[in-house]
């Protein structure tokens, strides 16, 4: 019922959710990494809340992978939520510039993979270059670290 987290957007409180995310982890013996990662896209989507949403899934890049699961949280989506976090964060005004930036491209580095394509790491980066064509970021030095954190066509 909680994964993914946008079935009961509009149903729920921000609180009420949170407290199902929170009763199920209480009753999980281990940290599970897909529950972590749904729980902070809930905090950061409904609760608004990018910098505690971050801190949560700092926790789901933590556990292992949960014994006799059908399948496996990909570190790429959790490092892909990041990068959005981290861009809501910039765009709230509660990271500078700078931070919020050099945290994007980090994070959408990480959410590579060679096996499959991420649309939403795509999507992210797209965002964020769009934005540096906004103001008040325009003029920003968001093309240039793109290109110090990728290299000319490495993307």
């Amino acid at each position: 019922m909680l994964v993914p987290s946008k079935r009961f957007q509009g149903q729920l409180s921000f609180p009420e959710g949170l407290a199902l995310y929170e009763s199920a982890e209480r009753a999980l013996p281990l940290p599970d990494r897909t529950l972590l990662h749904h729980k902070a896209l809930w905090i950061k989507n409904v609760g608004r809340d990018p910098l505690g949403a971050a801190q949560v899934l700092e926790k789901a890049l933590e556990a292992k992978p949960y014994p006799y699961a059908d399948r496996e949280e990909a570190s790429e989506h959790i490092h892909t939520s990041l990068a959005a976090t981290a861009l809501d964060a910039l765009e709230t005004g509660k990271v500078s510039l700078e931070e919020g930036r050099d945290r994007v491209l980090s994070e959408l580095a990480q959410a590579r993979s060679a096996s499959f394509f991420n649309p939403r790491a795509a999507h992210v980066e797209a965002t964020l270059i769009l934005r540096a064509e906004e103001s008040p970021w325009k003029g920003s030095t968001c093309r240039s670290a793109r290109h110090d954190q990728f290299g000319d066509g490495e993307h």
